[in-house]
């Protein structure tokens, strides 16, 4: 009931919403109760960038461990030329937040991934494990996400609503 509510809340396709907690359930599991808050705020970057949860999710657990963030701040922080992202908060931030953190290092080093040279983005995308155009996507969208996290409700939908939306 709280995916249904979660897809009402984000304009999406209910099953779609469901299919995607469904897949993702394996490794939503280990939030325990959180697991819903944790696929919703996924689902709203999701949404505000158009990469798929599952690939969000895939590049939040990159740097779910002391070697991956290690590798990613290390790696960031040597491109941009400053200390701008830390080992220790990336690793125990939940998924969506280690996303922003990405997001607001970058904001905090005065240059864009959309400004930045060719050779920046690429090394930045491969720290990542995507495409530049994934990342130019996952860079860009803050206000776009913002917007989707405002409208985010994760609210169990009741069952007269939940009939609605199955039919």
């Amino acid at each position: 009931k709280q995916v249904v509510g979660v897809a009402r809340s984000l304009d999406m396709n209910v099953g779609e919403a469901v299919k995607n907690f469904t897949s993702m359930m394996p490794k939503l599991a280990e939030w325990g109760d959180a697991a819903v808050d944790v696929f919703a705020n996924l689902q709203a970057q999701s949404r505000a960038t158009g990469i798929s949860v599952e690939n969000l999710n895939s590049v939040a657990m990159r740097l779910d461990t002391f070697k991956g963030a290690a590798e990613a701040a290390q790696g960031f922080n040597a491109v941009m030329g400053d200390t701008l992202l830390s080992v220790t908060d990336l690793v125990h931030a939940e998924p969506d937040e280690k996303i922003n953190m990405l997001r607001d290092a970058m904001d905090r080093s005065g240059t864009s991934f959309e400004n930045a040279n060719r050779r920046v983005k690429s090394m930045i995308a491969s720290m990542l494990g995507v495409d530049v155009g994934t990342a130019a996507r996952m860079f860009g969208s803050e206000e776009d996400f913002e917007t989707a996290k405002e409208r985010l409700s994760t609210e169990a939908a009741s069952k007269e609503e939940l009939d609605k939306a199955i039919d």
